[in-house]
């Protein structure tokens, strides 16, 4: 994830302490993670958006966390990655 959005997001003292963003799937489920939790990882554990190849099931991308100990942020059928900060 952090590949695909490092061009379009400035990393910054402001980003890095108050930035989040929304990832939603065409089913309507949400999840979120902070700016630090995508460019500030010293875990070697990226969230990691991949490239389903337009399954009929799984939507064109999905989203792994595999650094959370439950796949409760997991996603599939990305439809929209929204950033929002304080």
């Amino acid at each position: 994830m952090k590949e695909v959005l490092k061009n379009y997001f400035k990393i910054n003292k402001k980003n890095l302490q108050t930035g989040m963003f929304t990832i939603a799937a065409i089913d309507g489920y949400r999840t979120a993670f902070t700016f630090s939790e995508i460019f500030n990882r010293t875990d070697q554990s990226e969230v990691l958006i991949v490239d389903e190849k337009h399954s009929e099931r799984d939507g064109k991308f999905s989203l792994y966390a595999p650094g959370d100990f439950f796949s409760d942020r997991a996603l599939k059928a990305i439809s929209e990655i929204r950033f929002e900060h304080k």
